[in-house]
């Protein structure tokens, strides 16, 4: 195992000049901006953002593989040359570039304000990271969501692409469910969903009155006139044909 203090006196050599310093018993974690004790204490002075441990940073900590670039980011962190104001401005002028989608799963962040998704706050990533020699630049820098921005870590662009989590964030946030239904007592109901607003096709044509659909057998139920169940919802008929859905602000 690597010995603790050659790994803090590298670590101590980034942070120079910050005001902060690394010993032997202290692990430094980014987003957390603050030194942790091996015992997951918090210890020493904090900087602008810090927040308690989590369950997360507590599994990667004990991989020491992630643990080191989880160390190596929070150096240079704390050693970035970009202030508050000029990090604002380049999140500003990406998130026009990029229409408000983030640069890696391709959500709307918008909808962060809005309520509507977990995780699509915009933040700004580097990307090729501080860590692997990344320079502190608005041209190394992208609008992010907050969930890809933690997720990616150290890895770079084309690493980080060929993740699991990267693919079922995509699924996730860019495809709706495969059905889904309008009903509040059916278990295919998803309020969160059906307030993004889901554009229904059948045959290519679009159906604004849908109240179920299920893509991979090919159908939907429309109402069939005024007709009412005993419970008040609409009585359905069935068409059947090529089933194609899609959120309606992608």
């Amino acid at each position: 195992m690597e010995d603790y203090a050659s790994r803090y006196a590298a670590l101590l050599s980034l942070v120079e000049g910050t005001g902060y310093h690394a010993t032997s018993d202290h692990v430094a974690l980014p987003r957390d901006c603050r030194f942790i004790k091996k015992n997951n204490t918090p210890t020493g002075p904090d900087l602008p953002g810090a927040r308690p441990l989590t369950v997360l940073d507590r599994l990667l900590m004990n991989r020491p593989e992630r643990r080191r670039s989880l160390e190596l980011d929070a150096a240079w962190k704390m050693r970035d040359i970009s202030k508050p104001d000029d990090r604002r401005r380049w999140l500003s002028d990406h998130l026009v570039t990029q229409n408000n989608e983030c640069y890696y799963c391709g959500v709307d962040m918008r909808q962060a304000t809005e309520g509507k998704l977990i995780g699509c706050r915009p933040t700004i990533d580097h990307v090729i990271p501080r860590s692997r020699a990344g320079e502190d630049t608005k041209e190394n820098t992208v609008a992010a969501c907050e969930a890809c921005n933690g997720a990616k870590g150290s890895l770079l662009p084309e690493e980080f692409k060929s993740t699991e989590f990267l693919q079922r964030r995509k699924m996730t946030v860019l495809t709706p469910p495969d059905r889904l239904s309008a009903d509040p007592s059916s278990r295919f109901y998803d309020a969160a969903k059906l307030e993004r607003g889901i554009h229904v096709f059948l045959d290519e044509k679009e159906y604004f009155d849908v109240e179920e659909y299920c893509e991979s057998e090919g159908w939907i139920r429309l109402p069939a006139g005024k007709a009412r169940t005993r419970t008040g919802r609409p009585v359905t008929i069935t068409k059947r044909g090529k089933v194609v859905v899609r959120y309606e602000d992608i």
